[in-house]
């Protein structure tokens, strides 16, 4: 089973049957050109395109660490090269193989992988975008043939969704969402090169932002594991501790520990809500504070120092049941009717910024109050 691992350090694959021997390294190339982007579909979101040694092209639960799915997004056909509705072509070149992602020779069959010849105009690897199907989602097509869709096999929910492993393959347009795409830019940090300086703004009145000098304050090893927090009404955007700005969300960059979170549940036996949920905390790797419940609803949720073993409520918390898809409402331990909730983080009041800060309120059954957890 695929793990998700980083390309630079233990090799996941080499052991797993994938047709690569222990000695398996991913192909050492030139610097590769483009940008660096991550691609999923509309059908599930928690899924990327990666390139896994012995199965090519398929699906794999997202890991941001992860080279193999990481793609450079090669535009320099763009000017010779167009599809039938005047779209620009591109290719798309594997960060961790070096492989450019080629169309199958017929629909239903599986993408291939093929050595990246820089400047070489071969049809064969060369895709287009359609216009934006919403939300930034859109088709790619093969260049020759618009027709022909990257699709994901049976990765729609009537087939059976998006599973780990699920190959890639073109296929005529059906209008599902295993077959519209959205790219996210990745941050130099990922997959060995140095960490990018901070993307924060300073906070307003303050001029306190997190600088390439910034040093997080030295603490003892944090509990539990490390996870991601996202909510349903944007899952680019991740919970952070931004100094000077304190709890807010942020465009997810897997590089910036301050979106990573412990959760520890120490508390777990000792405390439960009115439902009988387990209570927990979350503590931030960078600053080793807490995220902590504000003192009524609608003001910014607060960070307090985290005191192992000691019983402080006022920085537990507790997850709903399912709401779907791995997603929950978070909710204060002594009262979960309080959920936590992105301020204007709905649709309807403009959605989730950079900066929106993190706040509780009462249930309103908005996308914007219900949250999935990622390890990270």
């Amino acid at each position: 089973m695929y793990h998700g691992e980083d390309a630079r350090s233990n090799n996941p694959y080499s052991d797993q049957g994938f047709g690569h021997g222990g000695g398996y390294e991913p192909s050492r190339r030139r610097q590769l050109p483009g940008e660096a982007v991550r691609l999923h579909c509309r059908a599930d979101p928690n899924f990327c395109l990666a390139a896994i040694p012995g199965q090519g092209p398929v699906m794999v639960p997202n890991n941001e660490s992860d080279a193999y799915q990481v793609w450079y997004k090669d535009e320099s056909m763009s000017n010779r090269v167009k599809d039938e509705s005047g779209a620009h072509a591109f290719s798309l070149i594997n960060k961790a193989t070096g492989e450019c992602l080629r169309h199958p020779p017929e629909d239903l069959q599986q993408c291939l992988l093929v050595v990246y010849e820089p400047n070489a105009q071969d049809e064969s690897v060369l895709w287009t975008m359609s216009e934006d199907m919403g939300q930034g989602y859109r088709c790619i097509r093969v260049v020759t043939s618009i027709t022909r869709n990257l699709d994901v096999l049976r990765g729609d929910k009537k087939s059976g969704g998006m599973k780990n492993g699920s190959s890639v393959i073109t296929f005529a347009w059906k209008n599902q969402d295993n077959q519209v795409w959205k790219m996210t830019p990745v941050g130099p940090g990922i997959g060995g090169s140095a960490a990018q300086p901070s993307i924060y703004p300073s906070a307003p009145g303050t001029g306190v932002g997190v600088s390439a000098d910034y040093e997080p304050p030295r603490r003892r090893q944090l509990p539990g594991h490390a996870v991601r927090l996202h909510c349903r009404a944007d899952p680019n955007f991740s919970i952070a501790v931004i100094p000077g700005q304190g709890t807010i969300m942020v465009p997810t960059n897997a590089s910036d520990a301050h979106q990573i979170w412990y959760r520890d549940e120490s508390m777990s036996n000792r405390v439960t809500d009115e439902s009988g949920a387990h209570a927990f905390a979350l503590i931030n790797k960078v600053t080793g504070e807490c995220l902590r419940h504000p003192p009524e609803d609608l003001k910014q949720c607060l960070l307090a120092d985290y005191e192992p073993n000691g019983l402080d409520e006022s920085v537990l918390w507790t997850m709903s049941e399912d709401m779907g898809q791995g997603y929950r409402c978070i909710r204060v331990v002594t009262s979960i009717t309080r959920n936590l909730d992105v301020l204007r983080g709905d649709k309807k009041s403009g959605g989730v910024k950079t900066g929106s800060p993190l706040i509780t309120f009462a249930w309103k059954n908005q996308d914007n109050q219900v949250w999935k957890m990622t390890p990270a």
